[in-house]
């Protein structure tokens, strides 16, 4: 291997080959600096490097790490199946639970309120209240959850969002799917699993492989040496080269290996668009039994990788978060993200997807994972190498570290945003330094800052940003893993009139007539904005509740009546008017009364006038009490599930 190249990893799986032909510092030097910025985000990429230090990606006095302070919400495309919201409905009133424990930073973004075609982030968060900068949990959650795939949610957006938010996404195809994957997540959280402290790391190490040396030597071994003496309470096991194998890997993905957290590296299999198994393959973890680029080539059979139909039914994965540095591990775009001639045009699929893998291994039967963290796009090993500096683990560190004592998977991954922002500012200044330069004098550097930049921006989770390890004491560990009991899984009839339940497998469809869906989507909608309108009037009563448990009565006489004119201000008449009677009534019966001192002045046509008035005010306040019970119990009921 010519060291003096740059290499991607990927390989093609028709041909056994590299992805792509490796690239001179030259070639990459071009491509960083005819790659055009969103300026936008470049200056948002600016302010988070300012604000790294405080407290992640919060404001100053919010604790990210816990939902009662930083929220949760969840994010659908404006035209997104009500089914998948109802579907979810057992993590969305469980997280509900969690974020409104103090005080209302709770979100459901759907319908009306959910992402509309083409929307920036920017026109998003303003839509709802909210501005670039650190985050304000009382305007948009901290934790956001995107559901959908790339093309009702485009990667761009997730990007965008995930450098100040902590975001995952889920997608699957089934609303069976997304119930298991939700009540995967629920069973965990509330202690169905208490898992041994077991993290175990997999680089594969092919033959004649530069990318898979390198990704072995400077990332996988050193992240191992660097975090286990911080994390003594946890067993580590590290598996490369030769052990790295299908068969091992296989085994930690729900079988008798399976970790509380695994990491693998490897190259990422790519297909081409005429290669029937791209859709269900493409980002498999390509394992040691791969015989490596220079003697392998032809197309891989599937001995050489493990992909989502892989995991069999027994697997349990249940309370397991894993990474995978792998080329499109996490997912593929529509579009080249590294625009060189030296990618086959054949090799960019016409439509953005998940891969297989993790959504297999959120969704599984027996239990799903909770989260999953992969690469979009190809990932490059000077990622974490480059220069004379060596090993670049400091990030990976950090961020595992953080998952491993505990932190929620979404602000643990803050680190890839803060360096994504910090090489993203760093490269706009070294472009604006290079541009009227036909070379620049440190080609190398722009190059590495500009892979580098590309390829941190491109780790997402895939899964709730909110979960955390299910980790527990050994002593209380269950040995083995057990399934997660999917039999409690229901699914909700359609909204809209449909009777029949959402059969296991699909998403239905509601009522075919497409009348009805709309009307589906509008009963959504109306409940959100219930709820919305209920947090209102919760906060109306609460200032006035004084007005419910009181009643006042108050008698006023005046000589020049023309003049009187009730002022709702002061809630008081101006003109020349005076008191002559008060009668105050407590709900529990206590009664006051205030007449002039002098009996002279006390009318007893007045007295009568007034005690009618007390009379018909303490009726009208019953009808009152009786319609406001009548309300909250109709609220109530509506907003409760299946209401």
């Amino acid at each position: 291997m010519d060291e003096t190249l740059i290499y991607l990893n990927g390989i093609d799986g028709s041909t056994g080959e590299y992805l792509s032909e490796p690239l001179t510092v030259v070639e990459l030097e071009e491509l960083a600096r005819h790659e055009v910025l969103d300026p936008s985000m470049q200056s948002e990429m600016q302010a988070k490097v300012i604000e790294k230090k405080k407290n992640l990606g919060t404001k100053y006095n919010v604790d990210p790490t816990d939902l009662a302070q930083a929220g949760w919400g969840v994010i659908l495309a404006r035209d997104a199946d009500p089914q998948i919201r109802e579907a979810l409905s057992e993590l969305l009133n469980w997280r509900r639970k969690q974020a409104n424990k103090n005080k209302n930073l709770y979100r459901e973004y759907v319908g009306a309120q959910g992402l509309n075609k083409g929307e920036s982030k920017n026109e998003f968060l303003a839509r709802h209240g909210a501005a670039p900068g650190p985050v304000d949990p009382s305007q948009v959650p901290y934790y956001l959850l995107l559901v959908g795939d790339p093309k009702a949610i485009p990667y761009s957006f997730q990007y965008q969002l995930d450098v100040a938010y902590a975001v995952g996404r889920i997608h699957f195809d089934t609303a069976e799917e997304y119930a298991r994957y939700a009540h995967s997540v629920v069973e965990v959280e509330k202690g169905k699993l208490k898992l041994p402290r077991r993290a175990a790391f997999y680089a594969v190490r092919n033959p004649d492989d530069y990318s898979t040396d390198l990704s072995t030597r400077l990332l996988t071994k050193p992240l191992v040496e660097r975090l286990q003496p911080d994390n003594a309470a946890w067993a580590f096991t590290t598996h490369t080269g030769a052990e790295a194998t299908k068969a091992r890997m296989l085994s930690a993905l729900g079988g008798d290996a399976t970790p509380a957290f695994l990491f693998t590296a490897s190259h990422g299999m790519a297909l081409p668009n005429d290669d029937p198994r791209q859709r269900e393959h493409q980002g498999a973890l390509i394992s040691q039994d791969y015989p490596g680029p220079r003697e392998w080539r032809k197309a891989l059979p599937q001995d050489f990788y493990l992909a989502g139909d892989d995991l069999p039914s027994s697997a349990r994965l249940g309370g397991l978060i894993s990474f995978h540095f792998a080329c499109y591990g996490a997912g593929t775009p529509d579009r080249n993200e590294f625009p060189t001639e030296k990618i086959k045009p054949s090799m960019i699929p016409t439509r953005s997807f998940l891969a297989r893998l993790p959504q297999r291994m959120l969704a599984h039967p027996g239990g799903g994972a909770l989260a999953a963290i992969g690469h979009i796009e190809r990932a490059w090993s000077y990622s974490f190498s480059w220069d004379a500096l060596k090993e670049q683990t400091a990030v990976f560190e950090s961020a595992i570290g953080r998952m491993l004592q505990g932190s929620p998977v979404g602000a643990a991954m803050e680190y890839f945003g803060e360096r994504a922002a910090e090489l993203a500012t760093d490269l706009g200044m070294a472009r604006e330094e290079t541009q009227a330069k036909t070379r620049s004098d440190n080609p190398q550097q722009l190059g590495f800052l500009w892979t580098a930049n590309n390829d941190a921006r491109s780790y997402v989770i895939l899964g709730d940003p909110a979960v955390r390890l299910a980790f527990s004491d050994e002593a209380n560990a269950e040995p083995e893993r057990t399934a997660i009991n999917m039999q409690a899984i229901t699914l909700a009839p359609a909204q809209g009139g449909a009777s029949e339940p959402v059969q296991s497998g699909q998403i239905a469809p509601g009522v075919a007539a497409g009348i009805a869906d709309d009307v589906s989507a509008a009963v959504t909608n109306l409940r959100l904005a219930l709820e919305q309108f209920a947090n209102k009037v919760s906060a109306i009563l609460s200032e006035t509740v004084d007005d419910v448990t009181r009643l006042q009565v108050t008698t006023y006489v005046s000589d020049e009546m023309e003049g009187v004119v009730w002022d709702r201000t002061k809630k008081t008449f101006g003109g020349d008017v005076k008191k002559r009677a008060v009668t105050t009534m407590q709900l529990d019966g206590d009664t006051q009364v205030v007449v002039p001192r002098r009996t002279s002045d006390v009318d007893e046509e007045l007295w009568t006038i007034h005690s009618a008035t007390v009379t018909q005010a303490q009726a009208y306040r019953a009808e009152m009490m009786k319609a406001a019970v009548a309300a909250a119990a109709g609220l109530f009921n509506a907003l409760k599930p299946g209401g």
